[in-house]
């Protein structure tokens, strides 16, 4: 689903605190006001273990990916990118997974 002021689509869990953290943290560091967030329960009920990004040219990122593509967006976190860029990918999605898998835990 792409907004109409071609910027770019967050789908993240709302009802999980962590994740509801990180999309605050997004939303103060995007200065450019580069993306919307969604809540994923409305739109992918069946991903919900799964930040989805969807580009404004229609592309779509998942896990992992989407994070390293909202942190290589935006200038501000442009470290946190390149710190990821040096992790072996097996080793960022298994990391993504168990997080994800367990992220009611964070409180």
């Amino acid at each position: 689903m792409l907004s109409r002021n071609k910027k770019h689509s967050i789908y993240f869990d709302a009802k999980c605190i962590m994740c509801n953290s990180f999309s605050r943290f997004i939303d103060r560091n995007d200065q450019f006001y580069l993306f919307e967030m969604y809540d994923i329960n409305i739109y992918f009920p069946d991903k919900k273990d799964k930040m989805i990004v969807v580009t404004n040219s229609g592309f779509v990122y998942e896990g992992h990916a989407a994070m390293e593509f909202i942190f290589h967006s935006i200038p501000s976190l442009n470290k946190y990118y390149y710190i990821l860029l040096h992790i072996p990918k097996f080793i960022k999605k298994n990391i993504y997974i168990i997080i994800s898998k367990n992220r009611n835990l964070f409180k």
